[in-house]
């Protein structure tokens, strides 16, 4: 991933405005990331699934996961970003 995009990407997932609270499972065929964001090792690692399909963002990290939606703007933004990096 070029360097002017991880610095995009970092940004937009610390900013909690990027998310919003689950509002529970779609019809879509159920959460099926499109891609994976790895930041850190080991324990310090966070790993961040996107699934453009569903809207729906899961992040782990320790133990926890969190699991939420992407609003439209924030969708739009990750999808351009990532989009490049699809094979």
């Amino acid at each position: 991933v070029e360097a002017d995009d991880v610095k995009k990407l970092r940004a937009l997932v610390k900013d909690p405005k990027s998310f919003v609270k689950f509002r529970g499972f779609k019809l879509c065929g159920g959460f099926h990331p499109d891609f994976s964001l790895v930041w850190g090792t080991g324990d310090n690692a966070v790993e961040i699934h996107v699934c453009f399909g569903c809207h729906e963002l899961k992040a782990f990290r320790k133990g926890v996961e969190v699991y939420c939606d992407i609003p439209n703007g924030t969708y739009d933004e990750l999808k351009k970003l990532l989009q490049k990096y699809r094979k």
